[in-house]
């Protein structure tokens, strides 16, 4: 089985209970997944299980995280420390 498969498997079951909740189909949830953690091998994906690149802003409460990222800033490409 393909690294690429094992990942869509480990992640169907979530993807459908939140299709159920909240009504995003879960093909959408599971590609948007894979573009943003590169499959479950980004650093940020493998070691904190973010798999989408959400970053930990205003008054969040919760564990975090700080690390370097690639954003786009006026059409430049720039590196960034946030929490994630």
């Amino acid at each position: 089985m393909s690294r690429q498969t094992e990942f869509i498997n480990k992640i169907v079951p979530r993807a459908i209970v939140s299709m159920k909740k909240h009504g995003v189909l879960a093909s959408i949830t599971i590609a948007q997944a894979v573009l943003k953690s590169g499959w479950g091998r980004s650093s940020l994906a493998s070691k904190y299980h973010n798999l989408f690149g959400i970053k930990a802003i205003g008054n969040w409460q919760g564990k975090a995280v700080n690390m370097k990222t690639g954003e786009y800033r006026n059409g430049s490409h720039v590196t960034e420390k946030y929490f994630f």
